[in-house]
C-alpha cells in the first residue's frame, strides 16, 4: 500500500494522464447542496486566508484506489474504492469554472484536468462515473459542453449548475478571479491518496474510511463489497446479469425493499436476524468463510439473484405464476408478519430446486398461514419471533413439513379457548399494523358466512372499520351502556365485538347515532357480516362480549385448530399454560423418571437438555436453532453449564416450558415420549 498527501493537480495528473473508474457496483453520485456548499465555503475561507500563497491547505480526507496497469497510451487507470463523491464534486466544480470563463487559455488548462488529451473512448475522461441514474451519460455531456439527457436522474448536472451560479456571483463581485479559483482548487485542496493492491483486501480499508460524506446504506455496502471482490473484467457481466436486476426489482424507495431483502437473505443462511449495526460484519464473515473461491462467489451472486425473485413474489404475489401459490402467498403477506420471510425464502428455494414437491410446499404455506393468523389473533407484538423462523431453517430437512409443523406447534400454538379468552378484551384496533389484519379477518368471516345468493356481496368502496359503540359517546350512549359506561367504553371500544365493516359513506351516516338507529342501518346492510347477525335490542357490555365470541368462533373455523384438546397442566407442559409460580416435581422420558432438584424449572431444563440433546452427534446444529438459550460460552453469571461444557441461559417458568417443547420437536421426541409432573 502506498499512501501520500497530494494536491488535486497531482490527483488528476499523477505521473502522467490518469483515468479514474467507478465500479458498476458503486453507488450513484449522492451529494446535494449541503455538501456542495460546505466545500465551496471551505474553498473561499481557504483563499481568503492566504490569497497569494499556496501554503494554505485544506484536507478533503482520503481517497482509496486500486492501481491497474497503464494502457498502451500510458494512461494510468485507477479503480476508485473510496472518495468518489469528493472526486466527482471537485470535477463538477472544475467543469462549471470551464463553462463560466471566457479565457480560452484558462479553459484549456481546466480541461486538462477533465479529459486526457490522447485518451480514446472512455479513457478520454479523467473520471468515469457509474451508469446508475444516468451519471455516466450526464457527465460525458457536461464535459463535452452538451445538454444533459432530460430523462437522467443524475445529480451531477445540478452540482455543476450550483457551482456555476456561486462562482459567477463571486467573480462578478470581483472578490476572486476565475484564475484564482482554479489555482486554489488544484493547489490548496489536499487529499490523502492511498493506492492499494487487490490482495490488500481493499473493502476492509474502505469500511474503515467510510466516515466522511453521506453514510452508506446496507445495499451500498454490499454492492461495494461485491465490486471489490470481482476483477474489473467480470464486473460488467455480474452487474448486468445479477445486481442490476435485483436493484430494479427491489427498490429502497418503496419502503426499504432491497435493505429488508438483504437482511432476510442473510438470516435465511445464518439462521439469525442481525441488527442493522451488525449486518455488514455478519454478511462479510459469511462471504469470506464460504465463498473465497471465485467460482463459488459467482455462484453466490446467482443464488442472491434467485432469492430476490422469490422475495419480489412475497412483496407482490400477483407476480407468482402458479395461481394456487399466489393465493397462499397473498394471504400470508396480508398477515403482515415479515419475520417469516427467511423461512419462506428457504421453502421457495427448495421448491425451485425440486427438493420440496409442490404439494408439500402448499401444505407448508397453508400451515404457516394458520399458525401466523392464530398467533396474530393471540397477541399484538412479534416479540420472540424475530429469530424463531430463521432458526427453523434446515436445508437438509426442508422437505420434512412435519418437522416444521412440530417445531411451530411446540413453540406455543393458541387453542380455541385461548383465542376466545384473549380476544374478549384485546384492543385489536389500537395499533395501525393490526387494522389491515382486522379488515382482512372480517372480510374472511363475511366470505364464509351463508350468502343467501350465488354471489358474495362486496363493498363498492374500500372498507372502513366502524365502531358500533362510538369513540366519543354522548349522553344517550352513556345511558345505553349503563352506570359503568366509562369502564365499558375504556375496556371494549377497540375490541373485536365492537367493530364491523362498512363503506366510508355508511360510516359517516351512522357516526354517533344512537343504538336503535345504528341497529336499523346494520340490519339493512348488504354484507352478511352485518345483515345476518342477530343484533340485540341493547348494545352494552354483554352484547359486545357475545358478538366477540361469535366472531371468534368464525375465525376458529377459518383457521381451525391443528392440535387436539390441551391436557391439564398437572402432567404435560405441551401448550401455552401460565406456569409462573409453579414448581416442577419430576421429568419422565420414555418411561424413565428423574426427580428435579429443588423443584426448579432451570434444573428441569438442564436435566432435559442433558438427557435429550447432549448425547446427539448433531448437538451444535440443534444449538444453532436455539441461539437465545444455548451458547458455547458463558454470557451471564447465572448461566447453567451443561455436561458438554455449553451453557444454558436462565429462563423463567413459561419460557422454560416453551423451550422444552421446542427442543423435543427438534429432537423428534413425540408428545407421548415424555412428560413432567408439577407439584400439586
Amino acid at each position: 500500500m502506498e499512501a501520500y498527501i497530494v494536491d488535486m493537480a497531482k490527483v488528476f495528473n499523477h505521473g502522467g494522464e490518469t483515468h479514474f473508474v467507478l465500479p458498476r457496483f458503486q453507488r450513484a453520485y449522492t451529494w446535494e447542496q449541503k455538501q456542495w456548499q460546505t466545500l465551496w465555503d471551505d474553498l473561499l475561507e481557504l483563499r481568503n486566508f492566504s490569497r497569494e500563497s499556496r501554503r494554505a491547505e485544506h484536507f478533503l480526507g482520503a481517497m482509496v484506489v486500486i492501481g491497474e496497469q497503464a494502457s498502451p497510451l500510458h494512461i494510468k487507470t485507477y479503480i476508485v474504492v473510496d472518495g468518489q463523491q469528493r472526486l466527482l464534486t471537485i470535477s463538477s466544480l472544475l467543469c462549471a469554472l470551464a463553462q463560466l470563463t471566457q479565457d480560452e487559455l484558462l479553459q484549456e488548462q481546466i480541461r486538462s484536468y477533465l479529459v486526457n488529451r490522447f485518451g480514446e473512448g472512455e479513457q478520454r475522461y479523467k473520471v468515469m462515473p457509474t451508469q446508475r441514474y444516468g451519471d455516466r451519460e450526464t457527465w460525458q455531456a457536461l464535459v463535452e459542453g452538451r445538454v444533459a439527457p432530460e430523462e437522467s436522474k443524475s445529480r451531477l448536472a445540478r452540482a455543476c449548475a450550483y457551482y456555476r451560479r456561486v462562482a459567477d456571483k463571486i467573480i462578478m463581485q470581483k472578490h476572486l478571479t476565475a484564475q484564482e479559483l482554479f489555482e486554489s482548487i488544484i493547489h490548496n485542496l489536499k487529499i490523502v491518496f492511498i493506492n492499494l493492491q487487490r490482495e490488500e483486501r481493499p473493502h476492509q480499508i474502505f469500511e474503515s474510511l467510510n466516515a466522511k460524506g453521506v453514510d452508506l446504506t446496507i445495499p451500498e455496502l454490499v454492492s461495494n463489497y461485491l465490486a471489490m471482490r470481482l476483477p474489473q473484467a467480470e464486473q460488467d457481466d455480474a452487474y448486468e446479469c445479477h445486481w442490476e436486476p435485483i436493484t430494479s426489482m427491489l427498490d429502497d424507495r418503496r419502503g426499504n425493499e432491497l435493505t429488508a431483502f438483504l437482511q432476510h437473505y442473510l438470516a435465511r443462511f445464518t439462521r439469525r436476524n442481525e441488527a442493522r449495526s451488525r449486518f455488514y460484519d455478519a454478511f462479510r464473515l459469511r462471504m469470506e468463510r464460504d465463498f473465497l473461491d471465485p467460482a463459488a462467489f459467482r455462484g453466490e451472486l446467482a443464488t442472491l439473484h434467485l432469492h430476490a425473485c422469490f422475495y419480489d413474489r412475497l412483496l407482490r404475489p400477483d407476480r407468482e405464476p402458479d395461481h394456487s401459490l399466489r393465493d397462499l402467498v397473498n394471504r400470508i403477506t396480508i398477515l403482515n408478519r415479515t419475520v417469516v420471510y427467511p423461512l419462506m425464502l428457504s421453502l421457495y428455494h427448495a421448491f425451485e430446486q425440486q427438493r420440496l414437491p409442490r404439494a408439500k410446499f402448499i401444505e407448508a404455506l397453508k400451515f404457516l398461514e394458520n399458525w401466523l393468523a392464530r398467533d396474530r389473533l393471540a397477541r399484538n407484538e412479534t416479540d420472540g419471533l424475530n429469530n424463531l423462523f430463521p432458526a427453523m431453517i434446515d436445508d437438509r430437512r426442508t422437505g420434512d413439513v412435519g418437522h416444521l409443523q412440530r417445531r411451530l406447534l411446540a413453540r406455543g400454538y393458541p387453542s380455541n379457548d385461548q383465542l376466545h379468552r384473549g380476544l374478549r378484551y384485546r384492543k385489536i384496533y389500537s395499533r395501525r399494523q393490526n387494522r389491515q389484519f382486522l379488515v382482512y379477518s372480517l372480510l374472511e368471516i363475511n366470505r364464509c358466512l351463508p350468502q343467501g345468493v350465488d354471489v358474495t356481496p362486496v363493498l363498492v368502496d374500500d372498507p372502513t372499520v366502524e365502531h358500533i359503540m362510538p369513540q366519543q359517546p354522548g349522553a344517550e350512549w352513556q345511558r345505553e351502556l349503563g352506570p359503568d359506561h366509562e369502564r365499558v367504553h375504556r375496556d371494549l371500544l377497540n375490541t373485536l365485538g365492537n367493530l364491523t365493516l362498512v363503506t366510508q359513506g355508511y360510516n359517516s351516516r351512522m357516526s354517533n347515532q344512537p343504538w336503535h338507529k345504528k341497529r336499523e342501518c346494520l340490519a339493512k346492510h348488504d354484507l352478511p357480516l352485518n345483515k345476518h347477525y342477530p343484533w340485540p335490542e341493547r348494545w352494552d357490555e354483554q352484547a359486545i362480549h357475545e358478538r366477540t365470541s361469535w366472531l371468534t368462533e368464525k375465525l376458529c373455523q377459518i383457521w381451525p385448530a391443528l392440535t387436539p384438546s390441551v391436557p391439564g397442566p398437572d402432567r404435560h407442559p405441551k401448550r401455552n399454560f401460565d406456569y409462573a409460580g409453579s414448581k416442577v416435581a419430576s421429568l419422565t422420558i420414555r418411561n424413565k423418571t428423574w426427580e428435579v432438584p429443588r423443584h426448579s424449572w432451570n434444573n428441569l431444563v438442564a436435566l432435559f437438555t442433558n438427557k435429550v440433546a447432549i448425547p446427539r452427534p448433531d448437538f451444535e446444529e440443534i444449538a444453532a436453532q436455539l441461539p437465545d438459550e444455548l451458547a458455547n460460552q458463558r454470557r451471564h453469571d447465572w448461566d447453567r453449564e451443561l455436561e458438554n461444557g455449553w451453557h444454558l441461559c436462565f429462563m423463567f417458568a413459561n419460557r422454560a416450558a416453551s423451550y422444552l417443547r421446542e427442543l423435543a420437536a427438534i429432537c423428534d421426541l413425540a408428545d407421548n415420549d415424555w412428560h413432567i409432573t408439577l407439584n400439586q
